[in-house]
């Protein structure tokens, strides 16, 4: 297996820089079937940029914590051969309380540890 992975640029526990050595459009792809193997769907998709989700947002915040919802952008920009992916989470998890947080956080740190191995 091929590992475009080059180098994390910046990170914080709800957004992120990572550097590929590949094309946009080959990073896309590989991003796309990752987060169709973990259970995301995509809710919206341009030539640059994702937005993919997990859960239901409405179940969320009628039963808080006990059920998950996770909503994530990740925007793609190329120079040269390299692909700089931009990750950044867009629910906060507060309909979940402390823990819904920590859920949001822990699955944010998932999402890119799994990248990171691409």
């Amino acid at each position: 297996m091929e590992t475009y992975f080059k180098a994390v640029e910046t990170e914080t526990k709800d957004n992120c820089i990572l550097i590929y050595e590949s094309t946009k459009e080959n990073i896309q792809e590989k991003f796309n079937e990752m987060f169709h193997l973990m259970g995301y769907k995509i809710q919206e998709i341009s030539s640059d940029s994702i937005v993919i989700t997990r859960g239901n947002r409405i179940l969320r915040m009628l039963l808080g914590a006990f059920y998950k919802y996770f909503k994530f952008a990740v925007h793609f920009t190329a120079s040269d051969e390299e692909t700089k992916v931009y990750m950044n989470s867009q629910s906060s998890g507060i309909s979940g309380g402390l823990i819904g947080l920590n859920q949001v956080k822990k699955e944010f740190s998932r999402l890119v540890d799994t990248a990171k191995r691409m």
